[in-house]
């Protein structure tokens, strides 16, 4: 079955104010409220000032509004330049088509090319005194929240699910990593938690024998010493019948293909250490 129609998104704007004080603010226009919303604040970074990289954010971010296709749903936290960010998966309706569960969508739900619009740097976190990946999130839900739009399952744009730290320490230690996402049959366009699937966001799914809560932080470092924190959100198949890992907690942990995977650094099979953030 194919789905036809077009994804509408319109009235969507971005615009940078000068703080007067080295910090740069970017807004999002929300057309259904006729308001400007703030989405985020800059400090000054890399010989650039606040309101600077504020400028370069906001045309990034018209330059991805302008095409009213483009598929907003895929803004989201992501892998910028070695750090967190805010990326746009490059996912346009009519460029590509995916299958689902027997229905055909019109668009690469699975694209891994992404667009960058901002890199979290660690003054911007000092300045919010946030972690950089729980300002990734909260920014690019600022960004979601006022987006005009509908993804291609025909639903409005939400916002991500905030996360936070485990309080189950039972699970820590090795685990077996793998990834999902490339292109692979899925049952679903959403993920466990009730998001829609993104490839390039930065999240896992545990397996079923684990004790972790969904919308949990968990750091995962390979065994080079590279190291991410991400979102649980999803739930994979049970445990692998074998692994390459010496000592196994609770089963594996699939990596986005396009976000945590590329991130972490680690080939399919491979182990990871699990602990908190």
């Amino acid at each position: 079955m194919s789905l036809g129609g077009s994804i509408r998104q319109s009235g969507n704007n971005a615009r940078a104010i000068d703080n007067g004080n080295g910090t740069g603010l970017v807004q999002v226009y929300n057309p259904n409220s006729g308001q400007w919303q703030n989405a985020m604040t800059l400090t000054s970074a890399s010989g650039y000032t606040g309101y600077q990289r504020a400028q370069i954010v906001a045309q990034r971010l018209n330059n991805i509004f302008l095409n009213a296709s483009n598929d907003l749903e895929f803004i989201t936290p992501g892998w910028v330049g070695g750090g967190y960010g805010i990326i746009w998966a490059n996912v346009t309706w009519g460029q590509g088509s995916t299958t689902v569960n027997g229905t055909t969508y019109p668009e690469n739900l699975y694209s891994t090319t992404v667009t960058n619009i901002v890199q979290i740097t660690s003054s911007d976190a000092s300045y919010h005194s946030s972690a950089p990946y729980a300002l990734a999130l909260e920014w690019a839900n600022n960004i979601r929240g006022p987006v005009n739009g509908i993804n291609v399952a025909g639903n409005p744009i939400y916002q991500l699910n905030t996360a936070s730290n485990s309080t189950d320490t039972s699970d820590f230690g090795s685990w077996t990593i793998s990834y999902y996402g490339a292109g692979e049959a899925q049952p679903s366009l959403y993920v466990a938690n009730g998001e829609f699937f993104h490839p390039c966001d930065l999240i896992v799914a545990k397996s079923p024998e684990s004790s972790f809560s969904l919308n949990t932080w968990i750091n995962l470092t390979n065994t080079a010493g590279g190291s991410i924190v991400a979102r649980i959100v999803d739930q994979t198949a049970p445990n692998l019948s074998s692994s390459s890992c010496a000592t196994i907690k609770k089963g594996r942990v699939d990596l986005s293909k396009g976000g945590t995977y590329p991130a972490l650094g680690v080939q399919s099979l491979q182990c990871a250490n699990v602990s908190s953030p």
